[in-house]
Order: structure tokens, then C-alpha cells, then sequence
């Protein structure tokens, strides 16, 4: 299994997936008996050098589309997990209210767009995972 670092959320993702189907990386079960960090993973399954990894959409699609299976889809689950978010540190919302709130205006009309303008938003995610092949 490979993750980007140990701790990191893809790390937590894993073990959380062992842990619903009660299997524990910690014992070196057969199912699970070596976790490695491995740098660019999805290229690493393609190419064999670990036999799974956690990615996440618009990569897990890519990955789909050049022949890899999903083991275990989180929301099919019920695991219910934020992976990637934005942060800051206060003071720099303090220094920079002006950024920080244009960056929230974005992301919110962002995902109104989506919702209210379904035909846009497919074209341009069929552009964006055409240009990631």
C-alpha cells in the first residue's frame, strides 16, 4: 500500500479502510503487509512497483480509465472524510482579509456554478481529464 507519507491523509484514509474491513496494517496481515511511502504513487501501480495506493478524484478517474480498480470508494462506504482543504494562519487573515475573503468568494461561487450551470462544468472537467491523460 502505498501512501504519501506516513501521517499524512492518505495515510489516515488507508488505515481507515483497514480498520472498516477489520484488518490491522500493524499485524502483517497477507492483505496488508507492507505500507512504504512511495512518491508519484498512481505511476508506481501502473508500473507495478506496489499493488495499491489511495487517490482521489480527478486522479482516481485517470487511474480507472488506464485500467486500475477501486478497492474501496469512502463514500460507498459511509466514511465520510475531508481530504484536501485550504488553511491559513490568522494573522495572515488579519494581514490579508482582502485575499483571503476574494479566495472564499471564489470557492463559494465556484461551486454554485457547478451546481446551477451542469452543461459548463462537464465541458470543463472533460477538458481538464483530457489534458491529464
Amino acid at each position: 500500500m502505498a501512501i504519501s507519507r506516513f501521517g499524512s491523509s492518505s495515510d489516515f484514509i488507508a488505515r481507515l479502510c483497514f480498520i472498516e474491513d477489520r484488518l490491522d496494517p500493524r499485524e502483517g496481515c497477507h492483505d496488508c503487509a507492507n505500507w512504504q511511502y512511495s512518491g508519484p504513487r498512481r505511476r508506481n501501480v501502473l508500473t507495478e512497483r506496489v499493488q495499491a495506493t489511495v487517490i482521489n478524484p480527478p486522479a482516481s478517474i485517470i487511474a480507472q480509465k488506464k485500467g486500475m480498480n477501486i478497492l474501496a470508494d469512502l463514500p460507498k462506504l459511509g466514511l465520510v472524510y475531508q481530504h484536501t482543504t485550504a488553511a491559513t494562519t490568522r494573522k495572515y487573515i488579519r494581514e490579508h482579509a482582502d485575499v483571503v475573503r476574494r479566495y472564499v468568494k471564489s470557492q463559494v461561487d465556484a461551486v454554485h456554478r457547478i451546481y446551477t450551470d451542469k452543461e459548463t462544468s462537464i465541458k470543463v472537467l472533460r477538458e481538464i481529464f483530457r489534458s491529464a491523460k
